[in-house]
């Protein structure tokens, strides 16, 4: 076996296997030792994207919580810059 197979190596192996079963498509394959070693790999690829997708979860969950605070504080500004500037005007009416 390769020292490093890509993700995309471990699907075309998977692909191969999978449709084809053994055949002398198996001698072109990256993966020596085959099914046994394809299945190690397989599972250490859906491990990888799994953590990768609980990673990408939790920044989402972050960014999501940024945007509501950033929101939240950008209303009250404005809310207060209304206030004030309503504040003012009516200062400037009774004058």
């Amino acid at each position: 076996m390769p020292d490093k197979l890509t993700d995309n190596e471990i699907k075309k192996a998977l692909e191969c296997c999978s449709q084809q079963g053994i055949t002398s498509e198996c001698e072109r394959c990256k993966v020596k030792g085959c099914r046994s070693e394809l299945i190690k790999l397989a599972l250490d690829l859906i491990n990888r994207l799994q953590a990768d997708r609980d990673r990408l979860t939790i920044v989402n969950k972050t960014l999501a919580k940024q945007v509501k605070e950033y929101n939240d504080l950008k209303d009250a500004v404005f809310k207060a810059l209304v206030e004030r500037i309503s504040k003012i005007m009516s200062n400037y009416k009774n004058t």
